[in-house]
């Protein structure tokens, strides 16, 4: 029986979307977050991309706190491993532009309208858990 790239690229994906793939796939995760912790990841950062994040801010100088100032190589894995999915998946569609400071910019636009919500959101919650108990907000 010969395969074509097409059928082998199309059971691939069905396993990945089945319930065995999605459990393996997590298990593995969870398996590399161990495993990243014991080869000296914080303890509080197995795989946490919003830590990695934090660390990479902090290397290229938007913040001075000395203890987490680090360029990820997880990060870079990531990003790494998503091209080539897309390569391999036929998912990369790079899209050229006359203008891509313009086109840039709504992305800009978008995360800082997403961290003035997420802003929001502690805020509430900070002045829900300052309140005494039994009261309730008007």
């Amino acid at each position: 029986m010969t395969h074509t790239a097409g059928s082998v690229r199309d059971g691939v994906t069905r396993f990945f979307a089945s319930r065995a793939g999605i459990l393996a796939v997590g298990s593995f995760i969870g398996l590399i977050a161990v495993l990243l912790q014991k080869l000296g990841n914080p303890p509080n950062a197995g795989i946490c991309v919003a830590c990695f994040e934090r660390d990479i801010a902090g290397a290229v100088g938007l913040h001075r706190a000395r203890a987490v100032q680090y360029i990820r190589p997880e990060i870079i894995g990531f990003v790494m491993g998503a091209l080539m999915a897309a390569l391999l998946f036929g998912e990369f569609r790079p899209r050229g532009g006359s203008a891509p400071v313009v086109r840039l910019s709504p992305g800009f636009r978008n995360t800082e309208d997403e961290i003035r919500r997420a802003a929001s959101a502690v805020r509430g919650i900070v002045s829900a858990l300052d309140r005494p108990p039994g009261r309730r907000s008007t």
